[in-house]
């Protein structure tokens, strides 16, 4: 049933997959990869359109789709000979969906592939024979859907996981866009109503609705926890099953660093610990304390995870990262000195000061220095190479001039989107606890937007000497296809595999590394 709802995840659409019939078996690919994205797939082979009165079904289930999926190979398909043997079943399909105004994505096999494969035709098998005959209709057909509105991606009959994966994208994409021009389409499970009654009270109840307000000044959080989420779930799991075996039992200390990553931690992390409360032996301890500086993770652990949470560092709450950072902030210069240095040697005498003004406050993150400590930390990206090439930001006047560029392509190390996020870095670098930093594959190639990111590290101290002498960890989630990309990136840190990979067969993985002076803290604490 329809239903005014208010949130995209709850949407189901219905996904109409065409293709000629000698496709099955990609058909059948692109079928489930659909189902895998929770949306309605619809195909209607076993209805073959020979006839007026099936092709009104068809036209039907088209018209109440809302994405219309064409894959096409080397044939154009049998001709509708009733209606003037002018097109295939599979166009007349397509124009269908053009005139519901569906969503239309297309697919279309490798040319090379399509010529190679055409050639081989037996003019002496009668669909062979007729597929012939229709030489200029399939190759009309072909560049029309090559050059317009609507055509995805090119696709091999080598690699059918690589289509079924673009097409689980695009559908996913699809669906978030079809949510923003069109809240009201799409099908909704009985199911969720009355979630959706109690987001709907809570608009209209003032001190709840000040609070939504108040987390849609995180723009930048909200954007982030909504790009990459299978990976950054993936990575999440991967990370709290290690916790759970290696660390949990060993009294430690958590600290949830801003990030949309880290808080994904932190929602996997609240899951297991709902978990253990039910099972037998309900007094397993998970954890023993949690602090951050992320109110969108302090409030997830109270309100949704049940577990009591402390902010650290005291202060406000600042836009656009929902982040806390004390008197990293509070004692803040002229706002001039908050502009990127790409070529910064040092921080200055007064950044200095202010990080030393945090760490006298709570040296260790909490009051008990005996209590070991581990920081779940995010970044927004991290550059190992020279490349990629830095770009400008559309909302910054900065001009990159040729030394800007020599500096940032010489630079290694992580990079931040905020001023104060950046000071916080070193801070929590000069407490000297064990940190793994979180990411998804992608931030490893993000380009450093000049104007707006702000370098983490410098001449005084660099990439190399964190690598070396920190005790640091890298969790990171990446599609499959991404596999020798990541091994190539982790064998250029040298960073060890702290636990072997796992994965459930689907496409998103998930790895744990670190170097020589995390697995010394880690053997510390296991054997004390």
């Amino acid at each position: 049933m329809k239903s005014n709802g208010l949130y995209e995840q709850e949407r189901k659409y219905q996904v109409f997959i065409s293709s000629p019939f000698s496709l099955q078996e990609v058909r059948q690919q692109v079928f489930r990869a659909v189902l895998m994205t929770n949306h309605i797939p619809i195909r209607m082979e076993e209805t073959p359109a020979t006839s007026r009165a099936t092709r009104e079904v068809i036209k039907s289930a088209i018209q109440k789709s809302d994405i219309y999926v064409l894959i096409l190979g080397c044939r154009y398909g049998s001709l509708m000979h009733d209606e003037g043997g002018n097109m295939s079943f599979t166009e007349w399909e397509y124009n269908q969906a053009v005139a519901s105004g569906a969503e239309i994505l297309i697919y279309l096999l490798n040319e090379t592939e399509i010529r190679e494969k055409r050639r081989l035709l037996d003019g002496e098998k009668k669909h062979d024979s007729e597929e012939l005959k229709n030489e200029d209709k399939f190759w009309r057909f072909y560049n029309m859907l090559r050059e317009g509105d609507h055509f995805d991606n090119i696709w091999t009959e080598q690699d059918y996981p690589a289509l079924s994966g673009a097409v689980g994208i695009s559908v996913n994409n699809t669906a978030t866009e079809l949510f923003k021009k069109s809240p009201d389409r799409g099908l909704i499970p009985a199911s969720s109503a009355q979630t959706l009654d109690i987001f709907t009270k809570a608009l209209k109840n003032e001190l709840r609705a000040d609070v939504h307000y108040r987390f849609n000044k995180f723009v930048e959080l909200d954007d982030r926890c909504a790009d990459s989420k299978a990976e950054k779930k993936a990575l999440a799991k991967h990370f709290v099953t290690y916790y759970i075996e290696r660390i949990a039992s060993k009294n430690v200390n958590l600290y949830f660093d801003t990030g949309s990553t880290s808080s994904y931690v932190a929602k996997e992390l609240g899951i297991e610990v709902k978990r253990a409360k039910h099972r037998a032996y309900s007094s397993q301890k998970l954890i023993s304390s949690v602090s951050t500086n992320c109110a969108l993770t302090f409030l997830h652990l109270w309100l949704s995870s049940d577990i009591p949470a402390t902010m650290f560092p005291e202060g406000p709450v600042e836009a656009p990262y929902g982040a806390s950072h004390g008197p990293l902030s509070l004692y803040g210069e002229e706002s001039s000195s908050q502009q990127a240095d790409y070529c910064r040697l040092e921080l200055s005498p007064a950044e200095q000061k202010r990080i030393a003004s945090l760490i006298k406050l709570s040296p260790r993150l909490n009051h008990e220095k005996e209590t070991p400590v581990l920081i779940i930390g995010g970044v927004s990206g991290v550059k190992i190479a020279d490349t990629p090439e830095p770009v400008p930001d559309d909302a910054s006047n900065f001009f990159i001039d040729e030394e800007i560029r020599a500096c940032i392509k010489r630079y290694r190390g992580f990079h931040v989107g905020d001023y104060h996020s950046m000071l916080f870095k070193r801070y929590l670098y000069e407490t000297g606890l064990p940190i793994v930093v979180c990411m998804h594959y992608n931030k490893i190639h993000q380009p450093i937007k000049v104007g707006k990111c702000h370098l983490v590290f410098d001449d005084a101290y660099s990439w190399e000497q964190f690598l070396e002498n920190y005790p640091f960890a890298l969790c990171i989630g990446y599609d499959h296809n991404d596999e020798s990309e990541v091994k190539d990136v982790l064998d250029e840190l040298a960073l060890t595999p702290l636990i072997p990979q796992r994965h459930d067969g689907s496409r998103k993985r998930a790895i744990l590394v670190g170097n020589k002076k995390y697995l010394e803290w880690e053997d510390s604490i296991t054997k004390a």
